[in-house]
């Protein structure tokens, strides 16, 4: 009964296959077909930042780092051992990328040890210098993966019970649902190491090679009615780079040089804006893609806007556990009418969004030529990404007789997108309120027009909670 409701459910669901496949009734393959090979297939997301780097090896865009401050008796041997566990556990975390035949494959070693350094900064006089130069050194080392596992390690001692643990991870491994996974087994092995017990985690339903082999039987299937939806969207042609009119530029950006701002709403807007949710059928998602798809509207004066946005596709239970990214950016191309009211306007961004979800698994290299058949694209659909993470991740990471705090201030000074603004919900003393960054590329934006973009949607986001009747033009 003490058990955390998660672990419970965990063994019971072991418990039950278990006894399934004892009858022969049960095989991890159920669900998700595929055919063993020799040669494993990358992922979508593989396939795309994997090939991303290969083709700019130096570039450290697709790093993402995470920090958390210990407080606490740590054991540095336990801390790395659990690692290692993890690895032994997923295929995915000893796979290195290969081209063969002039395709992109993975290949699995049998075994692996985590890339991990220990860093002592404890007789440092400015140890916030020394935490921020080994961080901007770890974020700024691009990945090698045909060398390397996706995942590094870099503990920084600060006393003998402070330290500071940074997990970079490579775009190939990075998503909400993978860093839970990753943060929930380090906690689960570091204290079944700790007290001395076996492993209590179930076993793993499927490896990530699996997955990768379900995904690309998908690609036998209802393709006619893929390509269909996407010759539709492509019927206006190529869209407007929106970013580039509200930054009032003619040229695209050289450098990727990037700054951000933050974002803290009220208690009483949060309210409203779950309201507001709710009273149009929509999801909070839905209600802060709509006010930033009117900010772009605003800035660039088009109302042909398009949109990336993450899809996640954790949806069958065997996905639930695996370490890996299992991600897709989603383009999003809207219909921004002045004369529509903001319930309407609303519905038909949820509308927009759940037709482009269920068309989403086909790669881009399938799409591209339907707009330019005869002409290899080098340049996207869009140039700015909205992400809302409807789970925080880092809070799955517990060790016992520890402390633990997210270090939320860290985040690249490079990007690719022209704007990047990602948003979550947190709970304060006074209420859940939202919050998060507006990321811009300084080539583009001054930092004054990027708060009046960030203070323009907040004020959207106000006006649509307070009046959703009311029509776009008079917001």
């Amino acid at each position: 009964l003490t058990m955390p409701l998660r672990e419970r459910l965990q063994a019971i669901k072991s418990d039950l296959i278990e006894q399934l496949r004892q009858a022969g009734v049960y095989s991890v393959e159920q669900n998700l077909p595929f055919a063993h090979r020799d040669t494993i297939p990358p992922s979508f997301a593989q396939k795309h930042f994997g090939g991303l780097q290969r083709l700019n090896p130096s570039d450290c865009f697709y790093n993402v780092l995470f920090g958390f401050h210990l407080s606490g008796c740590t054991d540095l041997d336990l801390l790395k051992q659990s690692f290692n566990r993890i690895i032994e556990r997923h295929d995915f975390l000893r796979t290195t990328l290969h081209v063969i035949d002039g395709e992109l494959n993975q290949i699995i070693a049998p075994t692996g040890e985590i890339d991990f350094v220990l860093t002592d900064i404890t007789a440092e006089a400015n140890q916030k210098n020394a935490i921020d130069s080994v961080l901007h050194n770890e974020w700024h080392t691009p990945f090698n993966l045909t060398e390397q596992s996706s995942l590094r390690v870099r503990l920084l001692r600060l006393s003998e019970t402070e330290h500071i643990l940074a997990l970079c991870m490579h775009n190939v491994l990075f998503e909400t649902g993978a860093l839970s996974c990753l943060l929930h087994e380090l906690g689960t092995h570091y204290a079944d190491l700790l007290f001395q017990r076996p492993c209590s985690l179930p076993p793993l339903p499927i490896q990530y090679a699996d997955y990768v082999r379900w995904q690309q039987s998908l690609l036998t299937k209802n393709m006619d009615s893929r390509l269909a939806y996407w010759n539709d969207w492509f019927r206006n042609g190529e869209p407007p780079l929106a970013t580039l009119d509200c930054a009032k530029q003619d040229t695209l950006p050289t450098s990727f040089s990037a700054k951000m701002l933050w974002l803290n709403t009220s208690p009483h807007l949060m309210c409203q804006l779950k309201m507001l949710s709710k009273q149009a059928g929509v999801t909070l998602f839905h209600v802060l893609l709509t006010a930033y798809v009117l900010t772009l509207h605003r800035y660039s004066g088009y109302s042909d806007i398009v949109t990336g946005t993450t899809f996640i596709n954790r949806n069958h239970w065997k996905l639930e556990p695996l370490i890996g990214s299992l991600l897709n950016v989603i383009a999003l191309r809207f219909d921004v009418q002045d004369n529509l009211t903001v319930l309407t306007l609303l519905k038909n961004v949820r509308d927009t969004v759940l037709m482009a979800f269920a068309q989403q698994e086909v790669p881009f290299a399938y799409v591209a030529p339907l707009l330019e058949p005869n002409k290899q694209r080098t340049t996207p659909l869009f140039r700015t990404v909205f992400t809302f993470f409807e789970d925080t991740a880092y809070q799955q990471l517990q060790l016992p007789n520890h402390e633990i705090t997210f270090i939320d201030t860290l985040y690249s000074n490079v990007m690719r997108p022209d704007i990047y603004p990602a948003f979550w919900e947190k709970q304060t003393s006074e209420g859940s309120i939202l919050v998060g960054y507006w990321q811009y590329k300084e080539a583009l934006y001054s930092e004054e027009k990027a708060h009046a973009m960030l203070n323009t949607f907040e004020s959207i986001l106000e006006a649509m909670a307070s009046n959703p009747t009311q029509i776009i033009h008079n917001l």
